[in-house]
């Protein structure tokens, strides 16, 4: 059986030797840690940035502004760039356009710092020629990993460079001789291309994998990229759960048996350590599939699928195992360096993704589950508002219709005044209990026939201060914390007999002062009170009801309120209403 966890030879961009591109002074000490410029407005942003930067290893300088990170770059020589988009002045494109139009400054890698859901930005960004991007709000360890693979890329491709020129220095001396030094430099150039090339198509693939929020979506996006990219005939996506089981999330090639077969060597087994071995130390991991220590019905099943070989590399974030990315092949194959650098990359970006992936899958059932409860608590909270509602109908001799009328033209009103939808329902289902506070008015007041005394009036208006405390929320009962489900009945409760002049109760309160649900429901509920059969009196006319409404618009009511009001009523939609609600 051959085992494989051949360690890279590549120098990655760790502090202490990542590219450093700063100019040195003779007489000054060395200091080998990469340099970051970081270009932000926000001194709180900067501040953090700089702070995370400086504890993960790295030497940072800041610019507040474009023209002044132009500048630094110039004079500093960073290793990276990390550009907000938003800056005054000279953005964050046109600070990118500048960096990759300057020949000292743009092999600098350079990442933009863009918003979530502006994906015009993330556009803009590559069009300007950003190596990379971030979104905000951003993520400790989102930005510590994508500073060093970043830096990590650099290093490899330097190093690429340098050893293709070494290989190919005693040839090119023979060319020399032979060929013009126009065609030598086009064909040093062509192959640089050629690995710059190499280098975009795996960073893109990087960069769309992190845009992918779906999981299913990342899974199947890695396999299909890392397929065209290799000459692999299965790619396979194994996931690791959090109690160590394995299992396979998504194939692409010759067969799906060969996926579930190496997703069996994956498992904890003592007799069959060929990849949890290698994993365990978060390294490659490789199987021969025609080694005699498997077992025959592997081996068959292996040939079947046309697979000789697999490769595997671990799917690792901040020292977690979450995964591996399993490449098979027909052929027994040797992986060159730059093979195994280029799918170390994607293994590691897709870990990230699948991570980012995971988080937005939490988050999304997290808010669907609080939206579901916030649902079911608001529908308990207007059943409660229901039930207060029939309890005050029954103790003030009023039958439903008056309260089912004054919802309907509360709602209608507050439509007309074009306020949002979820506000008029709210007001609509909160103006039912304008009158909640007359539970505690004692009841020789509110069933006395007659007249009230000067005392009664006042004992009888303090009945708005009532309904307030009646519904102050109970906060130790509300599964979702400080909401305030009552806040808008309390409102209405309150103030539905303040005047827009100032000379309403309890309060005094005037014009805008007064909330508007309690000036609409003011209005609702005098002109039902109006036009409907009292114990104490007859129907008024409905041309008296509008003529003693627009006689108070102004004093009483808010003549906006009014203006509402009467053209409900031309449109028919008063006359609709009580078609619909009438008394029993």
């Amino acid at each position: 059986m051959t085992t494989s966890a051949t360690a890279s030879t590549v120098s990655i961009a760790t502090p202490a030797t990542a590219p450093r591109h700063r100019r040195r002074r003779t007489d000054a000490p060395t200091d080998d840690r990469p340099l970051v410029l970081i270009a932000e407005d926000s001194t709180t942003q900067a501040r953090w940035l700089e702070g995370l930067l400086r504890n993960a290893g790295y030497r940072v300088v800041v610019a507040s502004d474009g023209p002044a990170a132009i500048a630094k770059a110039r004079d500093e020589r960073p290793a990276l760039i990390l550009a907000d988009v938003d800056m005054p002045g000279m953005d964050g494109f046109e600070v990118c356009r500048r960096v990759k139009d300057d020949p000292g400054l743009r092999s600098i890698p350079y990442v933009m710092v863009t918003h979530r859901d502006r994906v015009t930005d993330l556009v803009r960004a590559l069009e300007a020629g950003a190596d990379n991007y971030l979104t905000k709000p951003l993520d400790e360890v989102a930005v510590r990993v994508r500073v060093k693979r970043i830096l990590d890329e650099v290093a490899i491709w330097r190093e690429r460079v340098a050893s293709r020129r070494s290989r190919s220095s005693f040839p090119l001396e023979e060319m020399m001789l032979s060929l013009e030094r126009a065609q030598v430099v086009e064909m040093l150039m062509a192959s640089a291309q050629k690995l710059e090339q190499e280098l975009d198509t795996v960073s893109e693939v990087g960069i769309a994998l992190t845009m992918t929020h779906d999981l299913s979506g990342v899974l199947r996006l890695l396999a299909e990229r890392v397929k065209e990219l290799s000459d692999a005939a299965q790619v396979t996506v194994l996931l690791r759960s959090d109690d160590g089981i394995w299992s396979v999330a998504s194939t692409l090639g010759s067969s799906p048996e060969i996926g579930r077969n190496i997703a069996a060597f994956t498992r904890a087994d003592a007799a069959m350590p060929f990849a949890v071995e290698p994993l365990s130390r978060r390294e490659r991991y490789e199987i021969r599939w025609d080694d005699k220590e498997l077992s025959d019905t592997d081996r068959v099943g292996a040939e079947r699928a046309g697979i000789a070989q697999t490769y595997g590399w671990p799917l690792v974030l901040e020292g977690n195992l979450i995964g591996a990315l399993s490449l098979g092949y027909a052929t027994h194959k040797s992986l060159t360096a730059d093979e195994d650098r280029r799918f170390r990359y994607l293994a590691d970006q897709a870990a990230l993704a699948v991570v980012n992936a995971r988080m937005f899958e939490q988050e999304r059932s997290l808010r669907e589950a609080l939206e579901k409860a916030l649902i079911a608590e608001k529908e308990a909270h207007k059943h409660a508002m229901f039930m207060l509602a029939a309890a005050v109908e029954a103790r003030d001799g009023l039958t439903g219709s008056h309260l089912r009328r004054v919802q309907a033209y509360a709602e209608a009103l507050a439509d007309r005044l074009r306020l949002p939808r979820d506000v008029v329902d709210e007001i609509g289902y909160s103006s039912i209990l304008h009158d909640v506070g007359k539970l505690l008015v004692p009841d020789e007041i509110l069933g006395k026939p007659g007249k009230l005394s000067d005392a009664e009036w006042v004992e009888m208006r303090r009945h708005p201060d009532h309904g307030a405390n009646i519904l102050v929320p109970d906060h130790g009962a509300n599964i979702l914390g400080d909401r305030d489900f009552f806040g808008m009945a309390r409102d209405i409760a309150k103030c539905h007999h303040e005047r827009w002049d100032g000379t309403g109760y309890p309060a005094g309160l005037r014009g805008e002062q007064i909330p508007i649900a309690a000036r609409i429901t003011s209005v609702a509920d005098v002109f039902d009170a109006l036009t409907t059969r009292r114990p104490y009196k007859d129907p008024w006319p409905d041309h008296d009801a509008l003529a003693e409404l627009r006689r108070l618009s102004g004093s009483s009511f808010d003549p906006a309120v009014i203006d509402a009001f009467l053209e409900l009523y031309a449109a028919g939609d008063v006359a609709r209403i009580r078609a619909l609600v009438v008394d029993a």
